[in-house]
């Protein structure tokens, strides 16, 4: 029977093979996916492109209040916040893919 102190090294080889499966996964999607990203993730890198520009010209309100796009509800502004440096990338919808993990 193992001791209770090596119930922890399990649980971390454990997070860590899962965390590396995810990333092997993830890599596998980003080097096949070519096409643009579906209608959720486009609403997702529209809010946060109004946050960027938002940010850029100094309209602190909007920062902070963006109304949602038609049909898609409002969300709490962080996940935007982390993906505007990703909206640089040359393709910002498979660099977020990453911020994802």
């Amino acid at each position: 029977m193992p001791s209770a102190k090596s119930s922890p090294s399990y649980i971390i080889v454990a997070a860590a093979a899962f965390i590396a499966i995810q990333i092997f996964f993830t890599y596998q999607w980003t080097a096949k996916h070519q096409s643009p990203p579906p209608w959720d993730p486009s609403v997702h890198l529209g809010t946060s492109l109004d946050y960027s520009e938002a940010l850029r010209d100094g309209r602190w309100l909007q920062i902070l209040l963006t109304s949602p796009r038609p049909g898609h509800p409002s969300y709490p502004p962080l996940y935007h916040y982390t993906a505007i440096p990703f909206l640089k990338a040359a393709r910002p919808h498979v660099a977020i893919a990453w911020l994802n993990l």
